[in-house]
């Protein structure tokens, strides 16, 4: 067994499942606001990162994680367990799809790390391949899916790279979603963007779009990234 990830308010462990621990969900689980939710929904949650990240900054609500994969969904569980949050998230080995069918309840808000990899090189790691690339769930039917999950009033966020996030936007948009806010995330001075933090809803909004680089001409966090994500991170260096 791996070391544990420590967060603040949480350690949680990623080494049996496919999706681990990185900047892209610590980045998206510290940007997503909102006073208060009362379903929520982690579509691909891997190690749980993201559904323990909504557990504990949403203290009333009720969070549901899915995954397809069999050793995620039991770490999922157990870092649940681990981090006392157990009473109030719920993981279930489902493919969203079918769970999109069956389920009754809906989500105001669902938060997704999803693949992103189209048409690219795989490693030959069934389980690995299986969380980075869209064989499995395409951008379509991950945002059909959602669709069908969301109340009228409920939020759908996503981190994608820079290229996949805009084909995502505008996919979501062709199935009438309205991309509410944008967050352009920068390695470091200097460079492109290259991931997007999404958010999406049922209702037009005015767009709000910004932009957060994470590190100085020196390769240290800049002021922003410290205070995007210091509600989880015990030191940034």
């Amino acid at each position: 067994m791996s070391k544990p990830f420590h967060l603040k308010t949480f350690s949680i462990c990623d080494d049996i499942s496919t999706m681990k621990v990185g900047t892209d969900s610590i980045l998206l689980g510290s940007w997503i606001g909102g006073n208060h939710y009362n379903n929520i929904l982690d579509i691909g949650c891997g190690c749980g990162i993201l559904s323990m990240m909504m557990a504990d900054k949403f203290k009333d609500a009720l969070v549901s994680a899915i995954d397809i994969d069999t050793a995620s969904v039991k770490q999922c569980r157990e870092n649940a367990i681990a981090c006392n949050f157990s009473d109030r998230l719920e993981v279930y080995r489902e493919d969203v799809r079918i769970f999109a069918s069956n389920v009754m309840n809906k989500f105001d808000l669902i938060v997704s790390n999803p693949p992103f990899f189209i048409d690219s090189l795989k490693t030959g790691n069934l389980q690995r391949d299986r969380a980075r690339h869209t064989d499995t769930l395409s951008y379509s039917e991950l945002i059909d899916s959602a669709n069908s999950l969301l109340l009228p009033h409920g939020k759908f966020f996503v981190v994608l790279p820079f290229n996949e996030g805009h084909d995502f936007i505008n996919l979501a948009q062709q199935r009438g979603f309205y991309n509410s806010k944008t967050l352009n995330i920068i390695t470091k001075v200097g460079k492109g963007v290259s991931r997007l933090l999404i958010e999406l809803g049922k209702s037009p909004k005015a767009h709000h779009e910004d932009t957060l680089i994470l590190r100085d001409e020196a390769n240290k966090p800049t002021s922003d990234y410290i205070r995007i994500t210091q509600n989880y991170y015990i030191s940034l260096k």
